[in-house]
Parts: structure tokens; C-alpha cells; sequence
């Protein structure tokens, strides 16, 4: 974890807004890093806030308000959270600060003032450039003021120029390959891991109890603790809030029957909610039964549809794309039904609480029986289907992971 500290910031008490003096906040400080004051040992004082935009490269916008009092001139430390940004995002971000640099350089003529807040005289300036110019560019430092002339072409497709970096576009249109400061492999190379990214917080809630993807790009998001959904076209790197379901305080179920078609499932009043437009508009269509939370919501295609809810354990059941339901029947002595998975061919699985079973329907959900307790397990939270028969159940109270594979025995 690296931090930043370079200049200084000014905070004001109740505020989002940092403004900093000195500061380069734009190429290298991301949301979700972590800022704080420091003391004179660089030692933080105070809280520390979660950066929720940045702005310039001297102001940034917190996502809380700034508890401290109002003062200027305050050392601070930005901490870069591992994992905040992927490489190939690191790669564009540096690539953008060398093209500005680079945009400074190839003008006919460079003002310098002032160096990492140190300023420079024109000889030790012209140095400098010579160095990173290397041969064949003649600089001229004037005798009166700061200005270094630089006689030479720009950096270009056609020639060399003062200093020779290639833009991200350029590297990824393999049109400057010798200049690469940002090499090819990195936007190239197939990653074997995943890079966790904070993109943002999903208005003021707080919970994300359901996704669903639609496919292209497009995301849903239900959400605690004002029942709402939030909508992402770009793969989930910004999102809209669309509405909020009624007057339900949970989205705890979505599912996705093709063509635009999503159902909610809800809390605290177990409703089912319906878009028929890739969730830009949503209409409640039923309580099912007395049940307060629709838990669990598995598409078996053909418009066929499974609800597992609470507090009585029930699966309900539509054959009309979710337009309307019935009760199908209790599992067992359970009271919640907080998961479904569809094998196909009309075989679906059912994890319960308080006593973490699996139940099993042959038969679309008309019909259900008892399988078997996982372990000691009160809850099973999560059920994946890896084809061949092979699920994975995530269970609760002890965070363990189950393989169930239904084995033929014949004799």
C-alpha cells in the first residue's frame, strides 16, 4: 500500500471538498483510496475517508464529510488500497501523465518555474532537458529569466522529438512501437487473476442483496435499506438508481427471463415486482401468501418460475412469466428457502434454513423432497450449478462450501 503526500491540503469542517496545493491528485490518486491528516511525523490524525471523485489535480471530493476542523496548509497522506485499480488501468493512467508532460515539452519554447515545488535556474534546467533529450536537440537557456528554448522537432510519427513517449493510442494501434513507454503486453496479456476495483457506492444504501447481468453490459442491482434498483449499462463501472420498489425496504431476489424481462423479489411485505423493459420500469404484481421475504427466485425457462420465501418456508410457482402464482408447498419443517438452482430437464434444487437442507423437484417445482442436512450447517445461503449433475451449496453457520453430485448405485 503506497501513500501520497506530496503539497499540502486545505480541509473544511462538515465538507466533502479537500483542496490541495502542490498536489498531482489526477494521476495519482483513484476513488476508493484512502485519505487522512497527518502531523509533523506524517503520523495520521484524525479519521480516515474514503475518496469518492477526483476532481483536479488539486481538489478531490470525500465520500463523508470531514470531521476535523477547518485548516490549510495540513500535511495528509492519500493511501492507495491495493487492488483499487487493474494494471491496465495503472498503464493508462501513466501514459496520461507522460502525454501531458510530453504536450509541455514540445512546444517551441518551455517555462519553467518551478520543479516539484523547487525552483531552478535555466542552466540547471537545461541539463536537465539534455539529459532526458539525449543528442541532437540544441537548448538555449536565455540569460534573463527562466525560459528555455528548445530547438528541435516535436515528438512525432514522422521524427523524433524532445522526449519520445508513446500514447496509449499509439500502443494500442501498434503505430509507435519503438517509443512504447507502456508496453504492448500490458493491455495484451491475458490476466490469470482478478483485480478487485471499489467503483462506487450505490447511492446512500447499505446493502447490495441481488444482481443480475442482462447481457451486453447492462446490470442490475437490488438494494437495503430503502429497497431500491440501481442500473449499470458499462458492466458495472457507473450505475443509475432507476426506483424504488413500493414502499419495501429489500431487494433480496432478481432474475432475468430473456428478452428485458426481470422479477424482484422483496422484504419486508414478500412482493414480486416485474420490468418488462430491462428494469427502466417496474410494477408490483403479487404478495405471495402471507410471506414477508421472497428469498430466492430460479427461471426454468418457457416462462416457468420458482419462488423460495419466508417465514414459512413455501415455494410458489408461476407459469405466466411471473404474472401470477401459487403455492406449491412447504419444505419440510423449514422457514426459509434461501436458495434455487435449475439443473434443467424440470430438476431444480432448494437450500433452507434453520436446519440447512437441500430439497429436491423433479418435476419443475411441483413436487418436493428431502435430500439431506449438509453437515451441521443451519443455513444454505448459495447454490451453483457446474453442469454433469456437479452443484456447489455455501452454507452458514460455519462458512463451508458443500459438492453435492447425485451418485447411481447399481446392483
Amino acid at each position: 500500500m503506497a501513500a501520497y503526500r506530496t503539497g499540502t491540503v486545505a480541509v473544511t469542517s462538515g465538507s466533502r471538498t479537500v483542496k490541495g496545493s502542490g498536489t498531482l491528485w489526477a494521476v495519482t490518486v483513484s476513488p476508493g483510496d484512502e485519505f487522512c491528516v497527518c502531523d509533523a511525523n506524517a503520523l495520521p490524525t484524525g479519521g480516515r475517508y474514503e475518496v469518492d471523485t477526483v476532481d483536479s489535480n488539486t481538489s478531490i471530493t470525500l465520500v463523508q464529510n470531514y470531521q476535523g476542523p477547518t485548516a490549510s496548509g495540513l500535511a495528509y497522506a492519500i493511501l492507495n488500497m491495493a487492488g483499487n485499480q487493474s494494471v491496465p488501468q495503472f498503464s493508462n493512467r501513466l501514459s496520461q501523465f507522460f502525454d501531458k508532460q510530453q504536450a509541455t515539452l514540445n512546444a517551441p519554447g518551455v517555462n519553467v518555474i518551478k520543479v516539484g515545488g523547487t525552483t531552478f535556474s535555466p542552466d540547471a534546467v537545461a541539463r536537465q532537458l539534455e539529459f532526458i533529450a539525449g543528442t541532437g536537440v540544441t537548448l538555449t537557456p536565455s540569460a534573463t529569466g527562466k525560459t528555455v528554448t528548445v530547438a528541435g522537432t516535436a515528438a512525432s510519427e514522422a521524427g523524433p522529438g524532445v522526449v519520445e513517449l508513446a500514447t496509449t493510442a499509439e500502443t494500442q494501434a501498434g503505430t509507435d512501437t519503438e517509443r512504447a513507454i507502456v508496453p504492448a503486453s500490458l493491455h495484451k496479456k491475458q490476466w490469470k487473476t482478478y483485480l478487485a476495483q471499489h467503483f462506487q457506492r450505490l447511492g446512500s444504501e447499505t446493502g447490495v442483496y441481488s444482481l443480475v447481468s442482462l447481457g451486453s453490459g447492462v446490470v442490475l442491482a437490488g438494494t437495503g435499506q430503502t429497497g431500491k434498483i440501481f442500473k449499470s449499462t458499462d458492466s458495472g463501472a457507473t450505475w443509475t438508481e432507476i426506483q424504488r420498489l413500493g414502499s419495501e425496504t429489500q431487494v433480496y431476489s432478481l432474475v432475468s427471463l430473456g428478452s428485458g424481462v426481470v422479477l424482484a423479489g422483496t422484504n419486508p411485505t414478500g412482493k414480486i415486482f416485474k420490468s418488462t423493459d430491462s428494469g427502466a420500469t417496474w410494477t408490483e404484481i403479487q404478495r405471495l401468501g402471507s410471506e414477508t421475504q421472497v428469498y430466492s427466485l430460479v427461471s426454468l425457462g418457457s416462462g416457468v418460475v420458482l419462488a423460495g420465501t419466508s417465514p414459512t418456508g413455501e415455494v410458489y410457482k408461476s407459469t405466466d412469466s411471473g404474472a401470477t402464482w401459487t403455492e406449491i408447498q412447504r419444505l419440510g419443517t423449514e422457514t426459509r428457502v434461501r436458495s434455487l438452482v435449475s439443473l434443467g430437464s424440470g430438476v431444480v434444487l432448494a437450500g433452507t434454513s434453520p436446519t440447512g437442507k437441500i430439497f429436491k423437484s423433479t418435476d419443475s417445482g411441483a413436487t418436493w423432497t428431502e435430500i439431506q442436512r449438509l453437515g451441521s450447517e443451519t443455513q444454505v445461503y448459495s447454490l451453483v450449478s457446474l453442469g454433469s449433475g456437479v452443484v456447489l451449496a455455501g452454507t452458514g453457520q460455519t462458512g463451508s462450501v458443500f459438492r453435492l453430485q447425485e451418485v447411481t448405485i447399481a446392483w
